[in-house]
């Protein structure tokens, strides 16, 4: 089974491609400035996390140490 296609129908394609080609480009630098500030939020997140979990696990083996010292005097 063969489709008849136009012989302009190519070339309504490439007119297509052109426009989205024409509106990406538009929309790349903002879109580009949206990623980096979003990296730089995910950035000051992740470094908060790491900030808190070295304080929690800092404080968690002080009692550790001190649950340990308990048991030996036991």
């Amino acid at each position: 089974v063969a489709a008849k296609t136009s012989g302009t129908e190519w070339r309504a394609h490439i007119e297509q491609t052109k426009t989205h080609e024409t509106k990406l480009r538009d929309f790349l630098p903002r879109t580009e400035k949206q990623l980096e500030a979003i990296r730089d939020r995910l950035s000051q997140a992740k470094e908060k996390i790491t900030l808190k979990e070295n304080y929690i696990n800092k404080q968690f083996d002080q009692k550790k140490d001190n649950f340990q010292t308990l048991k030996d005097e036991l």
